[in-house]
């Protein structure tokens, strides 16, 4: 159990580039980890031909696909009941349909679960990384980023890349209490992981702006700001605190 990897595709009506991606995801990983990993894709009550795609997949790789189904909307609840919903992995982690980030640096991430990191994750602001993107995103990136390190003290670079791996503790132990359904659930995820006492890597990536993004950046940068006020004084339970939380980094 602690060699096998799970990886998750939230995927909401990515019937353009789901199979292309998808095979390209299961060749990439078949030629380093052969039994070892299994790609879920987490449909997210998609309206268009995702889940027939996704259940031809299953059949044409003999289940190296599987298929997975949550009714809620929004990127956190589709990772998270995936997650949640599928034992018997040491290693669990996600990306983004699109591919946005170069699953070249995937190994990478394995790696460093197995070395001890409870959280470990792409950044596209470090060295060696490279990130193409429109000039309003790049703007409101460095924004939220500059906060996030402000009110928590962290030195998390990219909290946001949606190319992520986690132990098998902290999805027992942590991710039971991230309570975001939506894109806000990657920093939460963090924060929460780091209040528990898990270490944090991040790794350089190649990363490529999809045009299929589903985050709108006038109704939700509002959302984002209240969560970050929110988990600022919130403990594992809902409980309110005031006290500064202090974590391990590497």
């Amino acid at each position: 159990m602690e060699d096998r990897i799970a990886i998750v595709i939230p995927a909401y009506n990515e019937e353009r580039c789901l199979r292309n991606n998808a095979m390209r995801l299961y060749e990439f990983i078949g030629k380093r980890n052969p039994g070892e990993c299994n790609i879920i894709i987490s449909d997210n009550n998609s309206t268009d031909s995702t889940a027939d795609i996704a259940h031809k997949l299953s059949e044409e790789t003999g289940g190296g696909v599987i298929y997975h189904f949550e009714p809620r909307r929004g990127k956190g609840a589709a990772i998270k009941s995936a997650w949640l919903g599928h034992n018997g992995y040491g290693i669990y982690s996600f990306m983004d349909a699109d591919l946005a980030t170069d699953i070249e640096a995937f190994p990478r991430l394995i790696v460093s679960i197995r070395n001890g990191m409870g959280v470990s994750m792409g950044c596209r602001y470090m060295k060696g990384a490279h990130a193409e993107r429109t000039w309003k995103r790049e703007r409101v990136s460095r924004c939220y980023r500059s906060l996030f390190r402000t009110l928590f003290g962290s030195d998390v670079h990219d909290p946001q890349c949606g190319f992520k791996a986690i132990s098998r503790h902290v999805r027992d132990n942590v991710l039971p209490y991230v309570e975001s359904d939506d894109f806000f659930f990657d920093t939460e995820l963090i924060i929460r992981a780091v209040r528990a006492g898990y270490r944090v890597d991040e790794v350089p990536v190649n990363w490529s702006e999809g045009s299929g993004s589903t985050v709108h950046l006038l109704r939700d940068a509002p959302r984002f700001l209240y969560q970050l006020a929110r988990l600022k004084y919130i403990d594992m339970k809902g409980n309110l605190i005031f006290p500064s939380h202090k974590h391990v980094y590497r």
